[in-house]
């Protein structure tokens, strides 16, 4: 089992993933800064598909990647381990962040003041972020219980048809209203939510049965064998999405009127997720594209995906980001800006894994004095400007920067009456 330990990496995880973020990239921008006028066009309702499917291929590598990184440590998990306590604060920090990105106000003093009924629905409404973080602790859950790889794979199979099954109760409109605030948002569509328990997790459980798969026969020295049913499948689901969407009432899952604002092309998704997925995995055979590029964005995925939200939406919540009015811009000019930002997300990924690699103590220092920063220009100011942002980050940078020299020069105190 330790030869399947996180240490290597796999190219075509890289690669899934970095698509996957191109894709939010391109998304985000269009959605946010192209006029209307570009919007009505056939090629622009065509595209959104593209869209849709890029979420749920980021979702289901988290799946797999969970797989593909845990299961070298399985044990580890089973307790409370240094390991177990990293993943935890990971997860911790992931739900954290989405519901920042939720934030209606730059300040304390402003979300207060501003606090209404839509505005608690808007913070509690479940985004990608949150659904990773709910998604990474069931499948945690799941290993916990399961105690053992092998019966793994049939409850988080089980757990994935549930999920999808649930559809038929959490989207009627009767149980929603029986639910508590919290639990509406979280189980559908109907508050605000865009990437809800229901079906979202469904993708993220599925990855974990495919990464399962892949890591059983990785042992074997068949794992091609995988990726083949995997496509098969996937082809199978296009098809089955296809047919229904002609055979049934209300041309979707799950198949009848009454549901129809359930999320469109559940199982298209799915199957463009596994196809793409496979398409690098059987290319990786012939020719790696773009290897370390991909690792790179891979590897910090997370910041991008946070700092390139706050860039494009929250610039209207933080003043002094306000560059673009929204749907402001010709397809030349949101093209302009998708290429600045992914130079920009590509260059903080690549200062982000250098630091990480290099100075491992400085990059946690930098990441804990954004985060106490952060912390402290939403508390202690009543609105934020350029400057007070800077004073919080500096004050942040002296406490951070401060305790770790303290803890340095203790270290080295201990050293020396050791020796």
């Amino acid at each position: 089992m330790s030869a399947l330990a996180g240490s290597r990496r796999f190219v075509f995880i890289d690669q899934s993933r970095a698509l996957a973020i191109g894709l939010m990239i391109v998304g985000h921008s269009l959605d946010h800064f192209l006029a209307d006028p570009w919007r009505s066009g056939a090629a622009y309702q065509n595209y959104q598909f593209v869209r849709g499917f890029s979420s749920t291929l980021f979702l289901m590598i988290s799946g797999f990647s969970f797989v593909v990184a845990s299961f070298g440590h399985f044990d580890d998990y089973l307790h409370w381990t240094p390991r177990l306590q990293a993943r935890i604060r990971r997860i911790g920090l992931i739900l954290l962040l989405g519901y920042v990105l939720n934030l209606w106000a730059s300040t304390l003093t402003q979300t207060v003041a501003s606090f209404d009924a839509i505005r608690l629905e808007r913070l509690l409404k479940f985004d990608v972020l949150q659904n990773i973080a709910f998604g990474l602790a069931l499948l945690h859950i799941i290993a916990w219980r399961a105690g053992r790889p092998n019966r793994f794979l049939w409850i988080a199979l089980a757990s994935a048809v549930a999920v999808f099954g649930l559809a038929c109760v959490t989207y009627r409109p009767e149980i929603d209203a029986l639910l508590p605030a919290p639990l509406q948002a979280m189980v559908n569509m109907y508050h605000r939510s865009r990437f809800p328990v229901v079906p979202y997790t469904g993708y993220i459980l599925i990855g974990a049965v495919f990464g399962t798969f892949f890591w059983r026969r990785r042992a074997m020295g068949d794992v091609h064998k995988v990726f083949v049913i995997a496509l098969v499948l996937a082809l199978g689901a296009i098809g089955f999405e296809i047919a229904i969407r002609n055979a049934l009432p209300g041309g979707g899952f799950p198949y009848a009127a009454p549901l129809k604002n359930m999320p469109g092309n559940t199982f298209a998704r799915a199957g463009c997720a596994v196809l793409l997925i496979g398409g690098f995995f059987f290319l990786g055979k012939l020719k790696i594209l773009f290897p370390r590029v991909c690792q790179i964005l891979s590897k910090d995925a997370l910041l991008i995906y946070f700092v390139h939200l706050l860039l494009i939406y929250c610039t209207d919540t933080l003043g002094f980001l306000r560059v673009f009015a929204p749907a402001s811009m010709s397809p030349i000019q949101v093209a302009c800006w998708i290429i600045a930002l992914a130079v920009a997300m590509f260059a903080l990924a690549a200062a982000s894994g250098w630091l990480r690699t290099h100075h491992i103590a400085l990059h946690g220092a930098i990441r804990h004095t954004m985060l106490l920063g952060g912390v402290i220009a939403f508390v202690a100011w009543t609105h934020l400007t350029t400057l007070r942002v800077l004073a919080s980050l500096t004050f942040a940078s002296f406490v951070v920067f401060g305790l770790e020299w303290r803890r340095t020069r203790s270290d080295r105190a201990t050293v020396d009456v050791a020796g």
